[in-house]
């Protein structure tokens, strides 16, 4: 099924698809999550067996899918974390020059990450009662939101020795909400780039500052079990 017109994807009705799946003997998978852009014609959900699909079935599919020409934080976790990393830059700019703004947004983008981090995901294979697989869906998983949280704000604030230190330290507070071993890589994963960036500042005495707190940070995130 293929979208109708240009737009962001601004929500989808997961159970409504489910239902649908398991009414007439599909299996569905979904092209997009709520907040991509999806251009005139593209795919937005691959249908097996195609052949079980009628005109009917097709506009109530369709129905599932909610487009609009802005992005909205409804089933849009990364929108939010996009829009403090942005203030966050807007903050950093030379024109600007607020880094306590910047420190903030970096407040509530580890308090957001926190949150994902003790919460089970999504998963991409949903299966009906009977354990037969229905809806294969395109969820959001922890690494991206990192990805989008953190690399932008390192970039531009890496000669700044407010921001590196502060960054390190929120995912040194991460670390005890962490219980999956790929999320506590991509943190450590960070922690480095950050450390490696911060050579960036001038002064040789706030270097050394971040990199012993990049050494806190690692030490927090070694496998947190006391």
């Amino acid at each position: 099924m293929i979208s109708a017109a240009n737009g962001y994807l601004q929500g989808m009705g997961n159970e409504q698809l489910m239902r649908l799946a398991i009414r007439h003997d599909l299996m569905l998978k979904l092209e997009k999550r709520p907040g991509a852009f999806v251009t005139h014609a593209e795919p937005l959900l691959r249908v097996k067996p195609r052949s079980n699909v009628n005109h009917d079935l097709e506009l109530d599919l369709r129905a599932c899918f909610s487009q609009g020409p802005h992005r909205t934080p409804h089933q849009n976790a990364l929108y939010i974390v996009q829009q403090l990393v942005e203030i966050a830059l807007h903050a950093l700019s030379p024109g600007i020059n607020e880094p306590f703004t910047a420190l903030t947004c970096i407040d509530w983008l580890g308090a957001s990450l926190c949150g994902v981090a003790r919460r089970e995901l999504p998963t991409t294979l949903r299966q009906d009662e009977d354990g037969q697989l229905r809806v294969i869906a395109c969820t959001l998983d922890f690494e991206e939101l990192a990805h989008a949280a953190f690399d932008q704000i390192r970039y531009y604030g890496a000669d700044n020795t407010d921001v590196m230190p502060h960054l390190l330290e929120i995912i040194a507070k991460i670390a005890p909400d962490l219980h999956r071993d790929q999320d506590r890589a991509v943190l450590v994963r960070h922690a480095r780039l950050i450390g490696e960036d911060a050579s960036q500042i001038a002064n040789e005495t706030d270097r050394r500052r971040v990199a012993d707190c990049l050494q806190r940070t690692l030490r927090a995130l070694s496998r947190n079990d006391t």
